[in-house]
């Protein structure tokens, strides 16, 4: 079954390149760095974790402990690194 499967992806495939289609994926790192108050990031957080599941008084306390130990002059530093994947292809010319 899977073999059929993927031997019916790449006909498509196939037909969607001889159509003129033909993606192309760009990669692109990037780095967002962004500071706030540690009383905005206990908040932020809290909320988050909520989103999953009922907390209990606990486990915000946890949060809250975790942020206030890694926070340097009542501020928090959040860095994100992440990688941008774009799709494209070219439909003018086919």
């Amino acid at each position: 079954m899977v073999d059929n499967h993927n031997n019916m992806y790449e006909r498509r495939r196939r037909e969607k390149r001889l159509k003129g289609y033909e993606p192309e994926l760009s990669y692109r790192k990037e780095e967002w760095k962004s500071e706030r108050s540690l009383e905005s990031m206990k908040k932020w957080c809290v909320d988050r974790a909520k989103l999953q599941k009922d907390l209990t008084g606990a486990e915000e306390e946890a949060i809250c402990r975790y942020l206030e130990g890694i926070s340097r002059d009542g501020q928090i530093e959040d860095r994100t690194l992440t990688t941008i994947v774009t799709i494209y292809w070219n439909v003018k010319d086919r």
